[in-house]
């Protein structure tokens, strides 16, 4: 059991859980795609810079970083005594592992997407000048469908409700880069980019914040 397998497979236990809690996230945080009362209340008290929040996501992509290799240290482990362990022993010292330690990875991931609906707040603020109707546009481009936008570059499978695909970000044989319809966002879980249709097309074509929605309108 090789790390890569070991990974792959922590990944796919991980994908039902991680993104019952976004879209749970997304729905309590994000009602017609604008941000929480919460989250606006924490900018107007703390007023966050975009170097502090670009920071804290650093610092929690690190503590991440940890969290999931320790989690292949524990694989590794059972790994070590395999041949001495029967089925149900592999199996739940499997379940144990990710009953013990896959919260504190999925906690890592939860924070830097509150972050980053933050750090987008900050920006929205800051493009203010552009204005009133370009908040309109926004509305707009934040609604486009992104498997409307996604098919257009990658050549997408359909399973279940969501889509998937190799990740254009990064050099992978397995796909990893899974689009969301339900919650127009996508999130790859090899090399970790995520975001909604406004960040897909930002990087996906090079563009700043209002090329893409200027793109998407």
């Amino acid at each position: 059991m090789n790390k890569k397998f070991v990974k792959n497979e922590l990944l796919r236990e991980m994908e039902a859980e991680f993104y019952f809690r976004v879209e749970n996230d997304w729905r309590k945080h994000e009602e017609k795609r604008n941000f929480s009362k919460t989250e606006k209340d924490i900018y107007e008290v703390f007023k966050p810079s975009r170097k502090m929040l670009l920071n804290k996501i650093d610092e929690w992509e690190e503590k991440g970083k940890i969290a999931e290799e320790e989690i292949i240290k524990k694989f590794n482990i059972i790994n070590k005594y395999n041949d001495n362990l029967s089925d149900f022993d592999r199996w739940f010292y499997k379940r144990l592992i990710y009953h013990l330690y896959l919260p504190k990875l999925l906690n890592c991931i939860d924070q830097i997407l509150r972050i980053k609906r933050l750090l987008f707040y900050t920006l929205s603020k800051a493009k203010q000048s552009y204005g009133s109707n370009f908040q309109d546009k926004i509305e707009i481009a934040r609604n486009k469908p992104i498997i409307d936008i996604a098919s257009n570059f990658l050549d997408l499978k359909k399973i279940s409700d969501k889509h998937v695909a190799l990740c254009p970000f990064h050099k992978e044989k397995t796909a990893s880069f899974y689009i969301y319809p339900n919650t127009n966002s996508f999130y790859c879980f090899g090399c970790r980019n995520n975001g909604d249709v406004i960040s897909l097309v930002m990087k996906l074509q090079g563009f700043d914040f209002k090329q893409a929605v200027n793109y998407l309108n």
